[in-house]
C-alpha cells in the first residue's frame, strides 16, 4: 500500500468514526473521547478505564460504542497499567472467533425463526379470513430479504469491530499480540488482512531485549511459524526480534535461513541470529534440568532414618536423625 492509500484509508477511517460518535448519546464516553481525539481536546483520566469495559463486547454490537472505544483505544495516550490491560480487551476483540460466531449465527437464526413463523402466520391468517391470496409470492421475499440484511449488518458490525481493534493494537505496538494477529492474516476478508499484516509488522519491530522471557509462551512459536511463509523484509524483522526476545524454540526455525541461497542479507543474519538462540537453549535446559528434591521438610531435624528392610524393630530413641541445617558435620578421614 502506498502513502498515498494510506493517507486516503485513514481520512476514510476518520470520517467514518466521526459519524458512529455522532450517532452515540451524548453522555457515551466513547463520542466524548472520539470527539476528544477529533478536535484535539485533552483526554480526561479515567476515559481509558471506561473504554476498556466496553471490550471485548457481551455479544453481537447493536451499537457503536464498542467500534468508537476501539478506535480511540490506539489512538490517546495510555500510561504502563493502561496500555496492558487495552492489549489484552483488544486481543480479547479481535480474536472473539468461534465464540462471537456461534452467537451470531444463533442471533441470525432466531431472526429467520421469528420472519418465517410470522409468515405463516400470516398465510394461516389470510387464509381464514380471506383477506389476501391464498398463497401470496412476495411474503416470503420481503420476509427473508430483511433476514438476509439483518444477517449482513451483523456481519458488517463484528468485522469493523475487528479492523478497528487490530489497527488499534498496531498503534500500541505490543509484542504480547503477535499470536491474535498472526491468526488474523488469514481473515476471508482482506481488510481484515491487510490491517493484521501491518499490525503484526508494527509489533514485531518493537520487539526488544527487555521482552526476553517475558512474552506469551505463544508468541515465539507464533514468529516461528511465521518464517516459513514469511518475505524478505519480514524475516528480516523477525530474526531481529528472535536475536531480541527468542529462546531455544526458535533455533530449529532459524538453522534452515543460515544456508538461504537466495538472500544474502538473511543468511548472514540468521548465522549471527542461530548462536544467540543456540546458547541460550543451552542455559535454558541446564536450568530445566537442576535437581531439585522430590519433596520439602519444614523440619529436617524430625525425619528419622530408619535401617533397612529385613531389621527388626528399632525403638524410636535410637533412630538417627539428620544434623540440623545450622550444625556442622565432621567426617574423620583416618577412621
Amino acid at each position: 500500500m502506498t502513502d498515498q492509500m494510506a493517507e486516503a484509508a485513514k481520512a476514510k477511517e476518520t470520517e467514518m468514526i466521526r459519524k458512529l460518535a455522532a450517532r452515540l448519546p451524548r453522555e457515551s464516553v466513547a463520542r466524548k473521547c472520539a470527539e476528544a481525539i477529533l478536535t484535539g481536546s485533552p483526554i480526561e483520566s479515567e476515559w481509558p478505564a471506561e473504554l476498556c469495559k466496553m471490550l471485548p463486547p457481551k455479544q453481537t454490537p447493536d451499537d457503536y460504542d464498542p467500534i468508537v472505544a476501539a478506535w480511540s483505544l490506539g489512538r490517546i495516550p495510555l500510561a504502563d497499567d493502561h496500555a496492558k490491560v487495552a492489549v489484552e480487551v483488544l486481543v480479547k476483540t479481535v480474536t472473539m472467533g468461534s465464540t462471537s460466531s456461534r452467537k451470531s449465527s444463533r442471533r441470525y437464526l432466531t431472526w429467520v425463526l421469528i420472519v418465517t413463523s410470522g409468515y405463516f402466520v400470516l398465510l394461516c391468517a389470510a387464509l381464514l379470513s380471506r383477506i389476501l391470496p391464498p398463497n401470496p409470492q412476495y411474503l416470503p421475499a420481503i420476509l427473508y430479504a430483511i433476514c438476509i440484511w439483518l444477517g449482513l449488518w451483523t456481519y458488517n458490525q463484528l468485522r469493523l469491530l475487528r479492523v478497528t481493534g487490530i489497527r488499534s493494537i498496531g498503534l500500541i505496538s505490543d509484542p504480547s499480540a503477535c499470536a491474535a494477529l498472526a491468526a488474523n492474516e488469514k481473515h476471508p476478508y482482506a481488510t481484515v488482512r491487510e490491517a493484521a499484516q501491518a499490525a503484526l509488522d508494527s509489533c514485531i519491530a518493537a520487539i526488544r531485549a527487555s521482552h526476553y522471557g517475558n512474552l506469551p509462551p505463544e508468541v515465539i512459536p507464533t514468529l516461528c511459524k511465521l518464517l516459513k511463509t514469511a518475505g524478505p523484509d519480514r524475516k528480516l524483522a523477525i530474526l531481529q526480534a528472535l536475536a531480541y526476545a527468542g529462546d531455544g524454540r526458535a533455533v530449529e526455525a532459524v538453522r534452515p535461513l543460515t544456508e538461504d541461497p537466495l538472500s544474502d542479507r538473511i543468511r548472514d543474519l540468521a548465522l549471527r541470529v542461530l548462536p544467540i538462540l543456540e546458547a541460550r537453549k543451552v542455559q535454558e535446559t541446564a536450568a530445566a534440568t537442576l535437581l531439585r528434591p522430590s519433596s520439602l521438610q519444614d523440619e529436617p531435624s524430625q525425619v528419622l532414618l530408619r535401617p533397612a528392610s529385613g531389621v527388626g524393630a528399632v525403638p524410636e530413641e535410637q533412630l538417627l536423625r539428620p544434623a540440623a541445617p545450622s550444625e556442622e558435620v565432621h567426617v574423620d578421614a583416618n577412621r
